[in-house]
């Protein structure tokens, strides 16, 4: 017997059920149950885990609400799946539907400008290939009216214990005002310096 006679076979994986378990403290705790169908000393078998998942469920719960509360546009992309998600105020942002942008690096990288594609993704290589805990770029990025706006993207990068990028976590902010208040202002200071001359 022993951990030896255990085969998990590859279809055998099964969605883990979640429970609120309520200790001998009172203190609640979120539990999953992932399952898989094994097969044990030769008899078909169930191999049931019991993962305590409550502060995973706070953190994702806290995220949601820090999305929800934001005005910046929050994306969270899993590297490894090639999806982002991408929170209400990024479409009422840019004036998009949700349906409207997909979900691939398409779908970000096709509605920034074209002068300013090929700058973004490279920086988005460049922050993969390093050993960077952070990205940031500034590009022009299309509205659903045609418009550009100027945005600023940053964002974390997650890595696994080989430092690979896994999950990248961010939000792109609207400068355009921004860049034309320093602009407006740089002019305003040559023409009080053109007047002093």
């Amino acid at each position: 017997g022993g951990v030896g006679a255990v085969r998990v076979t590859a279809a055998g994986a099964r969605l883990g059920i979640l429970w609120t378990h309520i200790g001998k403290d009172g203190v609640r705790v979120r539990v999953e149950f992932p399952a898989r169908d094994i097969e044990f000393e030769g008899r078909p078998a169930r191999l049931v885990l019991g993962l305590d998942v409550t502060e995973r469920e706070r953190n994702e719960q806290r995220f949601q609400l820090i999305a929800r509360a934001t005005s910046d546009a929050i994306w969270d992309w899993d590297v490894e799946a090639g999806t982002t998600w991408r929170s209400d105020s990024f479409f009422a942002l840019f004036g998009y539907e949700r349906n409207e942008v997909a979900p691939e690096m398409q779908g970000w990288s096709g509605l920034i400008h074209p002068d300013d594609r090929e700058r973004a993704m490279t920086s988005v290589q460049r922050g993969i290939d390093s050993d960077a805990a952070d990205w940031e770029e500034r590009f022009r990025f299309r509205r659903k009216d045609g418009s550009y706006a100027d945005v600023l993207d940053r964002g974390a990068l997650l890595r696994d214990a080989h430092g690979k990028v896994i999950r990248a976590v961010g939000g792109m902010i609207d400068i355009t005002q921004r860049n034309r208040d320093e602009v407006d202002l740089r002019l305003l200071r040559r023409a009080v310096e053109a007047a002093d001359n």
